[in-house]
């Protein structure tokens, strides 16, 4: 049994050192304390990248493309002088689609000449148009994925509009919200423009012609519980004073962009991250072992030749 147990002791790649045969010195001290506190701040980050994994983005083609499906809009408008009963939403698109009035999920909140609101308007309990009052569009509706433009004007109701507006509406207005598809991507916010247009306000005291010109990105998360498939955008606008010709509206022009923008979770496995977890304490031993072995080596060096013993 002995004899076993000596063959296996034999294969012991560990082992141990007995005390008296090893001596702590003070460089050896501060060497292992720094050692400890490297291990532990790379330990730290090791395990805090693993659970808060950063974004990471890939650019693929957009298999939607062209293929005619339908992306959601969501709209958050206030339009200060614009009155309810005037406001109707616009669709065009380079497929010949036109819809008027698609006003089917939008709310329209009637506000005084302060921007206080007044009620909601509906076509069943639509008041006379009261000039002063300004109106604010909350909902959503869908675009075909081609290139087009939907715009806020009273294009539905030119006659309503012109008698009582013969000089022509002013549609200043802010965007308190615009954005397109999905909304619940919050961990995207910090790296791509879902709704750079919030809070933008446009004001020019006359009847103008706003348009705003949109290049949108399929944009799609990926992360460990679930996806989400959400759009970006960029846009520049310009304004033009209208004219008896030229009816004030607001105009979104819009292209989406046949490129698809792909953010996942840049998270490792488990087995992976046992592995770098390894290879920091393992490293660092390995690198403060040296270190001390180099300085113990040199002190004793400096020391015989200080002493006059060296050759």
């Amino acid at each position: 049994m002995r004899l076993q147990n000596t063959q296996w002791r034999r294969a012991d790649m560990f082992r141990r050192i007995p005390k008296d045969l090893t001596e702590a010195t003070t460089t050896g001290a501060i060497i292992s304390i720094i050692c400890l506190s490297v291990m532990t701040l790379l330990f730290l980050g090791e395990v805090i990248s693993y659970v808060f994994p950063r974004t990471q983005s890939d650019v693929v083609v957009d298999p939607g493309s062209g293929s005619g499906e339908k992306m959601k809009v969501h709209i958050d408008i206030t339009f200060y002088q614009l009155p309810c009963a005037l406001a109707s939403l616009d669709i065009i698109d380079v497929l010949h689609n036109h819809v008027m009035g698609s006003m089917d999920n939008i709310v329209r909140t009637r506000l005084d000449a302060k921007g206080r609101e007044v009620g909601v308007f509906t076509d069943s309990n639509a008041p006379e148009v009261v000039k002063t009052e300004g109106c604010r569009l909350v909902g959503h509706f869908f675009v075909t994925k081609v290139p087009g433009n939907f715009h806020i004007s009273c294009h539905s109701r030119p006659k309503l509009a012109h008698t009582n507006f013969p000089n022509g509406l002013i549609m200043d207005h802010k965007i308190n919200h615009l954005s397109f598809g999905a909304t619940n991507v919050k961990k995207l916010s910090s790296v791509a423009q879902l709704s750079p247009l919030d809070g933008q306000k446009a004001v020019e005291n006359h009847p103008h012609l706003f348009q705003y010109f949109l290049d949108i990105i399929p944009t799609t998360y990926e992360g460990t519980i679930f996806s989400s498939h959400t759009y970006q955008f960029t846009s520049q606008m310009s304004t033009t004073h209208s004219n008896k010709n030229m009816m004030a509206a607001v105009f979104f022009q819009y292209q989406v962009s046949p490129l698809s923008v792909k953010y996942s979770a840049g998270r490792v496995s488990f087995t992976h991250f046992l592995t770098y977890l390894c290879a920091i304490v393992g490293g660092v031993f390995t690198v403060c072992g040296l270190m001390s072995r180099f300085i113990q080596v040199s002190s004793a060096q400096i020391q015989k030749r200080f002493m006059g013993k060296g050759d």
